[in-house]
């Protein structure tokens, strides 16, 4: 059965660049791309402004010592699995991690395969921003989940199994998001989903200007799929 989706198009009238704008056929998991400064950041903007109280907005910032805090906290609360599945995602962008571990202060310490400890907040920005990303949404249900380039700070290497957890969080708890990127990387990830999840579970929007106004191309998958086989760049 198809979920419900908090927004099924979205009209814009006189906001930034935006003019009798429009978004249609949205479904749970929105991508959207576009050249700099056509609007794709002040979209999120304006959709936060119309949504939920507990709508949440993630920018491309990283702030270690917060995202510490946040992860200590949310250590000792999630279950074994999911724990299971941090370290995975932890090892796959670094291959010298063996563990995680909280020590008898309760700070976070990273185990590495040579027994070195080291504090969490000297991992790379890449887990990092997964961090940032997966304790933001992991525990939300029926909002939106706005997210800016995506891509910032995430290793390729995980690109596919973020868009697994977006889909399964989409999915389970009837949350939609929307995401922008630059990246082609990110949008042959999303297409995968978009594939295994089915026609209207996604859509694909492409931003542009005309006449110094905002609007909007929607390719559908089949569209999406040419795209990338023939290596037209649709970003």
């Amino acid at each position: 059965m198809k979920r419900k989706c908090i927004f099924n198009n979205i009209n814009i009238d006189r906001f930034s660049t935006f003019n009798s704008f429009n978004i249609k056929n949205l479904g749970l998991i929105n991508l959207i791309v576009g050249r700099n400064n056509v609007g794709k950041t002040q979209l999120l903007k304006y959709i936060k402004s119309i949504s939920l109280e507990n709508t949440i907005y993630i920018d491309k910032g990283i702030n270690k010592n917060k995202l510490v805090e946040i992860f200590k906290s949310s250590w000792i609360k999630i279950s074994n699995k999911e724990k299971g599945y941090l370290l995975n995602i932890f090892q796959q962008i670094d291959p010298e991690i063996s563990d995680i571990l909280l020590d008898d202060k309760k700070d976070i310490r990273i185990i590495l395969l040579n027994k070195q400890q080291i504090p969490l907040q000297y991992l790379s920005n890449g887990i990092m921003s997964f961090i940032k990303i997966y304790f933001a949404i992991h525990s939300l249900e029926d909002t939106c989940i706005l997210i800016d380039e995506i891509e910032t700070g995430i290793h390729v290497s995980i690109y596919d199994e973020l868009f697994e957890l977006i889909a399964n969080l989409a999915d389970r708890r009837c949350i939609q998001f929307f995401i922008t990127t630059h990246s082609i990387d990110i949008i042959e990830s999303f297409l995968n989903i978009w594939q295994k999840r089915g026609d209207n579970f996604c859509s694909f929007k492409r931003l542009y200007k005309k006449d110094g106004h905002t609007h909007s191309n929607e390719y559908f998958k089949d569209e999406l799929e040419s795209a990338i086989y023939e290596n037209i760049d649709v970003r």
